[in-house]
């Protein structure tokens, strides 16, 4: 690390490097090219003004000292007048320079610093070769930051114009550039302002800021800062410049930038040392947090004050967190973490609004995979939290949504946290417990277990009255297992209690997520239940014969939809899969006994169902433990098996001219013929052996009437509804006379209730014939008067629907 060197003066050819005679090069170092050399005369060297020496003492000439960057080399150069050349001619001057390709070479000054180095010899050298300069260099005390600073605080002009100064000195480094020209006879006065200048610059723009002083023509010069010495007359048009007098001490009126303050208005406060500190820092973190917050952040961080309550100290390092971390500059956190660190903790944030900054903060320095920083300062804030755990909502949702767990290396911390955590979740509102308990678990802090189970019982309190909350959610509680648990008992207990609103919401779909519960949990098969309960009706028997064994009780769920009367062969299929609760068995009784007592001649609405399919499944239920079978469904079971059975063999045969099965059925018809009307109404309207048919309509007796009628009208409604004209057509030839007065009134019935069925029937000849022949033979103007009124008197089905 060194600067190569040249000597540029008059010199006789033996003293020259090329051996030229005149101004020439008197000696270089080693390291130093061609290319500097033609640098060096084309823009560095010391210039004498024409006609100086009339009225002046030619040494009395002001020296310069410029600075010039070239192709990736940096010179620097100070020049003097010497008098007169070796063969007497005015004009001598020699020009010293130091040329480097390190920027390194600089530090720790800044270019115009170097000035004041004391290794310029400013003659000549000792032959035509002199050595490099090795770094650091060495520089007069007057240069150094100190009594730079100790300059501008200890002139009051100085330090007044110090802002507008700072200010020139932005704009002559800026992009697009506005030169800056400072006037003065004395060139370290002038040096020694460019040098505290570019002190409050960052390095890279020092380091590119050109310079060159004193001179007489500011734009004859390849320089962003010049100066000028009042001693050269005419040299005043400085018009699209800035200008500072330093010798008459004024400044042009400018806006001083907002940097610019800040910059002087901490001298004043810091001092030098302090302010360049604070600069640095606040440039470092401007693109992060904008130049006026980076500012403040710099300044409370590193240099806080007494007087302040720790508020913005904090407000600057929480703020810092984000900003830095969002603009990918996380490096710059760990260079002042204990900064940053001790500042969070100075203030107890007091707000919602500042524990939510607090929570982002920490969230951020996570996600950077800064863990051991993001635990660090957690803990202030959380500390503070617990005295205050109405404010934790907008806290607890920030860090509820961390994926990765906080890693602890301090144990006592980590404690210290979860203590104070229990505090803040014993203490919140039970809105606030679901995020917290997701809080908990995404900063790595253990609960004692008795908060923890009372933290528990509150969420599943807040769950069961908000169903959507915990779906997907409780998984990442910190005790989520046992939150999960103690609802799915509580739901399955409500349940079992016959609780309506929670039995609509499962069968809504609500709690359908439980099913993702391990194998085992209860709550499970209800869920299975409700999904059953919503099946169509059409394939809920199927699904039920199909499904996992699930709690006789959840039937209320299973059957929603359906009603025993209609679908009694739904119900045979629960009890028979899944069992009989005692409720169920009610049910079924309750229904089956009052069909039992019901009058044939009364209202028989809802008779014609799949009893005979329901109540021989009452066998087959395994009882367990000490419940007793129910002994009424269990006779009336035993009874109706064997009709049953033999019903089940004649609808078998229902297309043979011989059915031995309707015969079979004889001895069991006469009590159990309500529970039978279905299976009674299709062997005696559809049997091909109408012998039989017309017999077990005798047996029948009093309910042949509703067999028949309900054998007839189950067809309507269906794809297949001209059934229920052929059949009726076909009963008019019967030799029963309950079936002809039957089939009479049927079809006066559907020319009434259903005329649009009966003109369909009519698009088949034959069946047209029919109806025609009927509608005159039945002279259906008459029947609307009593229907049924030819054929003995007797009340049919139609007249009973009428009358209700």
């Amino acid at each position: 690390m060194a600067f190569d060197r040249a000597i540029y003066t008059d010199v006789r050819a033996d003293e020259a490097v090329d051996g030229h005679d005149g101004f020439n090069f008197q000696a270089v170092s080693a390291g130093t090219t061609g290319s500097d050399l033609a640098a060096i005369r084309g823009v560095l060297l010391h210039q004498v003004q024409p006609g100086w020496a009339v009225d002046h003492d030619e040494l009395s000439h002001p020296p310069t000292c410029a600075y010039v960057m070239r192709d990736g080399r940096r010179y620097l150069s100070r020049g003097i007048s010497t008098g007169t050349t070796h063969n007497g001619r005015p004009g001598n001057q020699l020009t010293e320079i130091a040329i480097s390709s390190d920027a390194g070479d600089f530090v720790p000054y800044r270019p115009a610093q170097l000035f004041a180095a004391e290794e310029w010899t400013l003659a000549k050298a000792q032959g035509t070769s002199v050595e490099p300069w090795l770094t650091p260099l060495t520089i007069r005390e007057d240069f150094e930051v100190d009594a730079l600073g100790a300059m501008l605080l200890d002139d009051p002009w100085a330090t007044t114009a110090l802002a507008s100064f700072l200010t020139m000195v932005e704009q002559a480094a800026a992009t697009e550039p506005t030169r800056l020209i400072l006037l003065h006879d004395d060139i370290d006065v002038v040096m020694r302002w460019i040098a505290v200048g570019t002190l409050f610059l960052d390095e890279d723009r020092a380091m590119a800021l050109q310079f060159r002083a004193l001179v007489a023509d500011p734009w004859r010069q390849e320089a962003d800062v010049v100066g000028v010495s009042p001693a050269f007359r005419g040299s005043t048009a400085f018009a699209g410049a800035n200008v500072l007098d330093l010798a008459g001490r004024t400044q042009p009126k400018l806006e001083p930038s907002v940097s610019a303050q800040q910059q002087a208005r901490w001298l004043v406060e810091l001092g030098i040392e302090d302010t360049l500190a604070a600069s640095g820092t606040a440039r470092r973190w401007a693109p992060a947090l904008g130049e006026a917050r980076a500012a403040e952040a710099a300044r409370v961080l590193l240099f806080p004050t007494s007087r302040s309550d720790g508020q913005s100290e904090w407000a600057a390092a929480i703020g810092l967190v984000g900003g830095l971390i969002a603009n990918g500059e996380a490096e710059q956190l760990d260079l002042h973490s204990e900064e940053i660190v001790e500042a969070a903790a100075s203030y107890r944030p007091r707000t919602a609004a500042e524990f939510q900054e607090h929570a982002t903060a920490v969230r951020s320095a996570h996600d950077a995979g800064m863990g051991e920083f993001a635990c660090a300062l957690l803990t202030p804030g959380l500390e503070a939290l617990a005295a205050t755990p109405h404010l934790c909502e907008g806290w607890a949702a920030e860090l509820g949504q961390l994926d990765l767990a906080l890693q602890w290396t301090d144990r006592d911390e980590q404690s210290a946290a979860s203590q104070s955590l229990a505090t803040v979740i014993a203490g919140a509102p039970d809105r606030a417990l679901p995020d917290l308990l997701s809080a908990a678990r995404a900063l790595g802090l253990q609960l004692p277990v008795a908060d923890l189970d009372a933290a528990a019982r509150r969420v599943a309190n807040v769950w069961l009255a908000e169903p959507a909350l915990g779906v997907g959610r409780w998984q990442r509680w910190a005790g989520g297992d046992r939150v999960v648990t103690l609802v799915a008992a509580m739901l399955v207990q409500r349940l079992l209690s016959g609780d309506r609103p929670t039995g609509i919401a499962f069968l809504q779909g609500t709690w359908d997520h439980l099913a993702e519960l391990p194998p085992g949990v209860p709550v499970r098969d209800w869920v299975q239940a409700a999904r059953i309960g919503r099946t169509p009706r059409e394939r809920k028997q199927e699904v039920i014969a199909r499904s996992e064994p699930l709690p006789p009780e959840s039937w209320t769920l299973a059957l929603s939809g359906t009603t025993l009367d209609r679908d009694a062969a739904i119900w045979g299929a629960w009890v028979a899969w899944h069992g009989l609760p005692p409720a169920m068995g009610d049910r079924i009784r309750e229904r089956t006994l009052t069909i039992l007592r019901a009058d044939p001649d009364g209202d028989i609405e809802g008779l014609a169902g799949d009893w005979h399919l329901l109540l021989p499944t009452i066998h087959k239920v395994d009882y367990y433990g000490d419940t007793p079978p129910d002994p009424v469904l269990w006779d009336l079971a035993a009874e109706i098996g064997p009709l049953s059975k033999a019903m089940n063999a004649a609808l078998m045969d229902l297309r043979l001219r011989s059915n031995r099965g309707i015969a079979a059925c004889f001895p069991h018809i006469s009590r159990l013929a309500p529970l039978v009307l279905m299976p009674m109404g299709r062997l005696l309207v559809e049997a091909k052996d109408r012998g039989a048919a017309e017999v077990l309509a005798e047996r029948l007796g009093p309910w042949a009437r509703a067999a028949i009628e309900t054998g007839l009208l189950r067809w309507v409604g269906t794809e297949y509804r001209l059934n229920a004209v052929e059949l009726s057509l076909r009963l008019l030839n019967s030799k029963n006379d309950i079936m002809r007065a039957t089939a009479h009134s049927t079809l006066v019935w559907l020319h009434e209730a259903h005329p649009a069925l009966v003109q369909e029937a009519k698009q088949a000849q034959l069946l047209r014939v029919a109806l025609e022949a009927f509608a005159v033979d039945a002279g259906l103007a008459r029947a609307k008067k009593g229907r049924g009124s030819g054929t003995r008197g007797e009340r049919s089905i139609f007249d009973r629907r009428q009358d209700g």
